[in-house]
């Protein structure tokens, strides 16, 4: 979820705790004990909403925890890519040496070779 999400149900949640509060006065101006009043569909309907916002605010939090996490790794694999590379390297370059090919004797050349002698 994104920001314009977590406003969003920040201002429902607000207004659905407005609409409980006055509904829970009049219920209790009615006279009605708490038991009748928790039985209430309009009140359990508040409740269920109230419990929804703040379920989608949990989840907004948790993304936007989880996009600072992977900036804060993101900036410490940067900065360590940089001391890598401003410093000299430690390693000594191994120069590779090309093994001298073996002359290959030829059929011929044994032939030719045995004959003069």
């Amino acid at each position: 979820m994104n920001l314009k999400a977590k406003k969003h149900a920040e201002a429902r949640k607000q207004q659905v705790q407005k609409k409980l509060t006055t509904c829970l006065d009049r219920l209790k101006e009615k006279g009605l004990d708490p038991k009748q009043i928790a039985k209430d569909p309009l009140v359990r309907q508040l409740r269920a909403e109230i419990r929804e916002a703040g379920a989608r605010l949990r989840a907004v939090a948790a993304t936007e925890k989880l996009n600072s996490d992977k900036v804060v790794k993101k900036q410490e694999k940067e900065a360590t890519r940089e001391a890598t590379r401003n410093q000299p390297s430690q390693k000594k370059k191994k120069s590779k040496a090309v093994p001298e090919k073996k002359e290959k004797k030829s059929k011929k050349g044994e032939a030719a070779s045995a004959e003069k002698e």
